[in-house]
């Protein structure tokens, strides 16, 4: 697993129950139990450590990926093709770059530069590494490094201290996109307050308390018939074959 900080260091939320609450329950509790340490992790590494900030942070991922769901463009990228904006300079660009990570990220330029930050971090072993390995944006162990690059990068966290939601979304957009579910969504995230700041790694007992917790929601999520779904817009999918993959 490839981490920011030592295990130790982690850092998880309240329960189980949170993270499906926020984010629409879209995938199963197992593969959020796999999410925990990367999403959360991730907020720690991008400052994210307040209730208006995990709210947005939140609410901007879950409208980007479908919930933490998907992690890659169901379009084949073709639209990206000749894109100099973003540095997509070379035949098959479009496909090569488009978006991947829970934030999406596209184009050339952006997985450069994503690269540079990330090798100066020590998180990947050369500084083109994702333009080398595109797809790697895309795993259970990388994805998210895309989306603190961005968040940091950008200075996400000033518009989110602010509550601005039209203004985190055009920074991250491009325009306001799929604005109507970023709302609803940062509204439930609003609601769920401190329970979605990152808290101290558990103990062991601790662990073994939340179990049942796991257990018992696993059950209800059976007796209602699965998750919730997502107006999402953007086309986004899974790959053919799930075990090709951790995010599917």
């Amino acid at each position: 697993m490839c981490y920011f900080v030592n295990r130790s260091e982690e850092v998880f939320p309240v329960d189980l129950g949170t993270l499906s609450e926020a984010m629409g329950g879209t995938v199963s509790l197992e593969r959020y139990v796999a999410l925990l340490p990367h999403f959360e992790q991730a907020m720690k590494e991008a400052d994210v450590t307040t209730a208006p900030r995990a709210a947005m942070w939140c609410a901007q991922l879950g409208h980007e990926s479908v919930g933490l769901k998907y992690m890659e463009e169901i379009a084949s990228g073709d639209a990206y093709e000749g894109r100099t904006d973003l540095g997509n300079t070379q035949p098959g660009d479009g496909r090569r770059f488009k978006g991947r990570g829970p934030i999406q990220v596209t184009g050339r330029a952006n997985y450069a530069a994503l690269s540079r930050w990330a090798h100066q971090r020590s998180l990947v072993p050369t500084p083109t590494f994702f333009v080398d390995n595109p797809a790697a944006l895309a795993s259970l162990d990388y994805a998210f490094y895309g989306a603190v690059w961005f968040w940091v990068t950008h200075d996400l966290n000033g518009p989110a201290d602010r509550r601005d939601l039209e203004a985190t979304t055009k920074i991250i957009n491009g325009g306001f996109n799929g604005l109507d579910d970023r709302r609803i969504r940062y509204q439930r995230c609003s609601a769920l307050g401190n329970r979605l700041v990152p808290q101290p790694h558990p103990t062991e007992g601790e662990e073994a308390r939340r179990q049942p917790e796991v257990d018992r929601l696993a059950t209800a999520r059976q007796s209602d018939g699965g998750g919730c779904s997502s107006g999402h817009p953007q086309c986004v999918a899974p790959l053919e074959h799930p075990s090709a993959n951790p995010w599917m």
